[in-house]
């Protein structure tokens, strides 16, 4: 034993030794407490005692800043307590089940009888954080809020003391002249403590709880934390029924008792629980996106007090080791000049003048930091390009800003809004968090510059069908790439659409199409696959950012862009000779138009007398794919015809059949058709498609019919 609690104090110290003081935002810990966990009561005629008992959690952290956050975990807690009784309690006016001419009194003696209660719940604790660092290793952490508390299972056992029962029988209302004190098989005897049952409490409860303790890193991501906690329930965990005796005899076997328990029993009239105790865990933490570590190591932050320049300068070498093969960094290298073309256009676009000036901004931070990499200066390089991308994320949400002042609806202020905040998160962490922020920020300000709308992403992309077609046309591509990894990550896309996070299925297909782009350039080899992988890569980032940030339309559009860049991959075509025309063509073949159309020929009705399309489950897709097919290519013309049943006059049902090709022609510009490519008539209800003797058949004749010209 001695020699495991040496090797351990060894284990520590030399995590201890490799660790940098750091404070990470997010945090998944599990522990265990000991302590008083107990039941609090009070018996009528019964001696309570406290008890101790174990507590063990899983818990996630996340904190807002230096200071706050807020918590969430799942606990299994064992509560005890124990009661001794010594005293006589008395039932009066029982039936016997073997004479129902007789009733009697039950007097049962309770002699030292200690009664033990085990109960095991589940605890669902949320609570709000303070932390203060204490030194480069230790902070302080103090915790409050509440858990609710859901029991599982209890026991009771007795294995000390004595019990005997008597009774005074009455033959119709008159006392028997003796006492039946030693009748077994009626239930009149004396006992000793050996007594085990099950009991449950149905009634949940909600306690106040609080944490104080302290987290020591013992390295880069892992840390110790030793506290004590609290907590006291506010409920009362007594179920609403009426309370029984203690001790009774069974009602239809005399032979048997029923001993319900403490905690069902008339003694107590309110049970609560409490806990205090000691409690010892380890977690480990990350940040939002760049390693913690790095952020203290920065240069700005090593001139602590009494440091020398030697310290100073080898805490900056340290941090430029690590720097040297960050791939933020290589990335940020890569592609910021890319990005500053790409917003400066965007700024130019609207004519922003406070645009223009963050892309002033960030190309200054980009000179001073491709200057530092260039001399291996790191850490400062690092910080540079942070800031060069904070800026660029301010320069698109001046542009979104612009943009919705010059339509101001209400999804373009919301577009403004949100890239707002993405430029305030920009400022906030690592480079990696600055590089997604700015491209969040980038989404957001299209919604705005384009109206509200995603471009390609319709209303529909909210729809289910929208993703589960997706997902199949990922995994299409996936088997003919012949990627496994690309089909799993369609195959999980699939998964994500039917249980209706479509964010993240549009992520997932993203990621599928990336891969299958990855696959088709390795095959080719040519320049023009190679950069379609890589574009198709970014735009799978992107849709993970988005999907992260729960923003569905930004999703969409990111595995819209992911999915051609991987088709251009596949072909060999550069971006640059791909024209609409040749998009669509690529896209939709008139064979395939043709089974879009048959599809919504019998998907699309009307109730009677309504003007209002009712469209079939699963046709969104559908819809969406015609209408992207046609906003791509101007070329293809369709015709929109009404029909009604025969109920109405001629001259009516011709007018309301033109209404309902009206809308559904108003359907189809909505989710993205040129208005210019769809005419409208109306047949009224000269060609039915069942007879109108019954209301099923007449509901068939309301419908539209779509068919290219």
């Amino acid at each position: 034993m001695k020699r495991t609690i040496i090797l351990c104090s060894l284990l520590v110290a030399a995590f201890g030794l490799a660790a940098q003081p750091n404070q990470k935002s997010n945090y998944i810990g599990i522990g265990g407490g000991y302590g008083m966990q107990t039941l609090l009561y009070s018996p009528d005629k019964g001696t309570a005692t406290l008890n101790n008992g174990f507590m063990g959690e899983l818990r996630y952290t996340h904190f807002f800043g230096k200071h706050f956050g807020i918590g969430l975990g799942a606990q299994f807690l064992q509560s005890k307590a124990s009661t001794l009784y010594d005293f006589a309690e008395t039932t009066t006016g029982l039936t016997h089940s073997d004479n129902t001419n007789l009733t009697y009194d039950l007097t049962t003696r309770y002699t030292q009888w200690n009664e033990v209660q085990t109960l095991y719940h589940l605890g669902v604790p949320v609570e709000l954080y303070w932390r203060a660092p204490i030194g480069q290793r230790w902070s302080f952490l103090l915790g409050a809020g509440a858990r609710l508390d859901l029991p599982i299972s209890g026991k009771y056992t007795a294995d000390e003391g004595t019990y005997d029962n008597t009774g005074q029988f009455y033959l119709n209302g008159t006392p028997l002249s003796y006492t039946i004190a030693d009748l077994p098989n009626h239930g009149f005897r004396a006992y000793d403590a050996d007594f085990e049952s099950d009991f449950k409490l149905r009634q949940l409860g909600v306690s106040v709880i609080a944490d104080l303790g302290f987290t020591y890193a013992m390295s880069n991501h892992w840390s110790l934390y030793l506290g004590i906690y609290g907590g006291y329930s506010l409920t009362d965990m007594l179920d609403s029924v009426s309370r029984q005796p203690l001790l009774s005899i069974n009602t239809t076997d005399a032979s048997k008792l029923d001993y319900n328990g403490t905690l069902a029993s008339n003694q107590i009239k309110e049970l609560r629980l409490i806990n205090a105790g000691v409690k010892l865990g380890i977690q480990f933490g990350w940040n939002c996106h760049a390693p913690a570590e790095e952020v203290v190591s920065t240069p700005q932050l090593t001139s602590y007090e009494n440091n020398t320049d030697d310290e100073a300068a080898a805490r900056t070498a340290r941090c430029n080791a690590r720097r040297m093969n960050d791939p933020q960094l290589k990335q940020a290298v890569a592609n910021i000049e890319a990005d500053l073309e790409e917003v400066n256009r965007a700024a130019n676009e609207v004519k922003s003048r406070a645009a223009q000036d963050a892309v002033l901004d960030a190309r200054a931070y980009t000179a001073d930091a491709m200057q530092a990499h260039k001399s291996g200066q790191y850490c400062k390089s690092y910080d540079h390009f942070r800031n060069a991308y904070a800026a660029i994320a301010s320069a698109y949400a001046a542009v979104a800003s612009t943009a919705s002042e010059a339509n101001p609806t209400d999804l373009t202020k919301k577009a403004a809004a949100d890239a707002a905040l993405y430029a305030d998160a920009a400022h906030n962490d690592g480079l990696e968090c600055a590089m997604a922020a700015s491209r969040n920020a980038k989404l957001t300000s299209e919604i705005a510059r384009n109206g509200g709308e995603y471009g390609d992403a319709s209303p529909a992309y909210n729809d289910q069908a929208t993703a589960s077609q997706m997902a199949e046309e990922a995994l299409s591509m996936a088997k003919d790439a012949a990627s496994k990894p690309a089909t799993t990550d369609a195959k999980d896309a699939a998964g994500k659409a039917y249980r209706g996070n479509l964010a993240a299925s549009y992520a997932a297909s993203a990621k599928s199409f990336s891969k299958s782009a990855a696959a088709y350039a390795k095959k080719r080899g040519d320049d023009n696959s190679k950069a379609a992988a890589s574009e198709a890569a970014r735009y799978a980032t992107e849709a993970s950012e988005a999907a992260r940030m729960e923003n569905t339309a930004a999703a969409y559009r990111a595995a819209l862009a992911a999915q051609k860049a991987a088709r251009r991959a596949k072909t060999g075509e550069s971006a640059s000779t791909l024209t609409p025309k040749t998009a669509a063509a690529a896209t939709v073949s008139t064979a395939q138009l043709c089974k879009y159309l048959d599809l919504l020929n019998t998907a699309i009705h009307f109730d009677f007398g309504s003007t209002e399309p009712i469209i079939a489950e699963g046709a969104n897709s559908t819809i969406l794919a015609l209408c992207q097919a046609m906003k791509a290519s101007p070329s293809v013309k369709i015709l929109v015809t009404g029909h009604t049943d025969n109920v109405g006059t001629p001259e009516g049902n011709l007018t309301l059949g033109q209404q309902r090709a009206t809308a559904v022609k108003q359907m189809l510009v909505k989710h993205g058709a040129p208005s210019s490519s769809i005419a409208t008539t109306s047949k009224g209800d000269t060609e039915p498609v069942a007879d109108n003797d019954t209301d099923d058949h007449r509901a068939l004749n309301r419908r539209a019919t779509i068919a290219l010209q």
